[in-house]
C-alpha cells in the first residue's frame, strides 16, 4: 500500500447494538474517516437468545455512512470471535497489505486514524516492529522520556494495525507448544509482557478459551519483535459489560483517557527498560487472578469462583 493511501479499517461486531452504534459514531468522528474503506464483519447468533441483538446490530451497520466505501460481511453461521478475526483480517490484509482493526467496544480519539496511518508508514520497513497499538495503558512515564511512543514485547487487541508480512508469520495451531511449555527460560521471557501471557496460552492450548490474540502475541514473542504503543491512549475500551467476550476481574486498571495530542514517530525507536518494567507491572496478574486462571485451566468451578472473587473485590 502506498504511504499516502489511507489504511482500510476492519470493524468486528456481534450482539451489542448500543456499543456498535457508539463505536461507529466514534469512528465516523475521526479525521480522514471519509477517505477510507470500512470492512464490517458481523458474526451470526450463537444461540436463539442472541438472535434479536444480532439482528439489531445488523440493522445498525446497514445504516452506516461517512466512509469512502463500506463492505458488509454478515456470517450465516456463528464463527466465534477468533475465527472471525483471523478470517476477516486475512481477507483485508491480502487485499490492501496493511489494515487497522477494531472491535465493537472501542471509542477513539479524533486523531486515531491519522496516528495509525503515520505509525504504519513509519515502521513498515522496520522488521523489529510487529504491530501498532492505538491503546496505551496508564503506566508511569518518566518525565524525561522524550518520545510520544514506546516499545513493548506484547501486542494489543484494542485498536491496532499491522502488515500482511507480519500476519502471515503466525502459526495459529502453535505446533511448537509442547516444546515451549517445557522450556522454563522461554516461559519466563514470554511473561516479560505480563505474567498472564503463558497462562493465557495454556488456556488456549487446553481448549479452555479460543483466543486469536494470545496466539498473535506468541508469534510476536517467537520472533523477538515489538509493538509500538502511544504514551497517551488513542483508544478507550468500554467492553467490560455482561455481553463482553472476555471481561476481566480487575477492569479499573485498563481505564484510560483519550488523548488528541499529536504524536511524532521516532526513527529507530529503542525499548526503554523503565517502560518495559512499568508495562509488565501493569499487565501482571494479582494473586486472586492467578488463582482464577488455575481454576479455569483445570475446570474447577471457574465461573462460580469468579462470582465469589468479584464480590470480594467489590466489597
Amino acid at each position: 500500500m502506498k504511504n499516502n493511501t489511507p489504511t482500510p479499517v476492519c470493524l468486528f461486531v456481534y450482539n451489542r447494538p448500543a456499543e456498535t452504534r457508539q463505536a461507529l459514531a466514534s469512528l465516523q468522528a475521526c479525521r480522514t474517516s471519509g477517505e477510507r474503506e470500512l470492512y464490517i464483519f458481523s458474526d451470526a447468533a450463537k444461540t436463539p437468545e442472541t438472535e434479536a441483538e444480532v439482528a439489531e446490530v445488523r440493522r445498525c451497520i446497514r445504516r452506516a455512512y461517512g466512509f469512502r466505501a463500506i463492505h458488509l460481511d454478515e456470517a450465516e453461521l456463528n464463527r466465534g470471535l477468533a475465527a472471525s478475526i483471523i478470517r476477516g483480517v486475512t481477507r483485508v490484509l491480502e487485499a490492501h497489505g496493511q489494515a487497522i482493526v477494531l472491535e465493537d467496544d472501542l471509542l477513539l480519539s479524533p486523531d486515531f486514524l491519522e496516528y495509525m496511518d503515520q505509525a504504519l508508514a513509519a515502521y513498515a520497513g522496520d522488521k523489529r516492529i510487529w504491530s501498532i497499538s492505538g491503546y496505551g495503558p496508564d503506566i508511569p512515564i518518566p518525565s524525561e522520556y522524550p518520545h510520544g511512543v514506546y516499545l513493548t514485547p506484547r501486542a494489543s487487541s484494542w485498536g491496532w494495525g499491522t502488515w500482511l508480512d507480519r500476519w502471515n508469520c503466525i502459526d495459529w495451531e502453535v505446533k511448537d507448544y509442547a516444546d515451549f511449555r517445557r522450556d522454563g527460560e522461554a516461559l519466563r521471557r514470554f511473561d516479560e509482557g505480563g505474567n498472564d501471557m503463558s497462562r493465557l496460552l495454556a488456556l488456549q492450548q487446553r481448549g479452555r478459551i479460543n483466543s486469536w490474540a494470545i496466539r498473535w502475541c506468541y508469534a510476536q514473542f517467537r520472533r523477538g519483535m515489538y509493538t509500538v504503543y502511544p504514551v497517551r491512549s488513542k483508544v478507550v475500551n468500554q467492553g467490560f459489560g455482561a455481553n463482553a467476550s472476555h471481561a476481566g476481574w480487575h477492569d479499573a486498571r485498563h481505564q484510560v483517557r483519550l488523548s488528541g495530542e499529536k504524536v511524532e514517530m521516532v526513527e529507530e525507536l529503542e525499548p526503554d527498560a523503565r517502560l518495559l518494567t512499568a508495562f509488565k507491572r501493569h499487565q501482571d496478574l494479582s494473586l486472586i487472578s492467578k488463582a482464577g486462571y488455575f481454576l479455569r485451566l483445570h475446570g474447577l468451578g471457574y465461573r462460580h469462583a469468579q462470582k465469589i472473587f468479584k464480590k470480594i473485590i467489590n466489597n
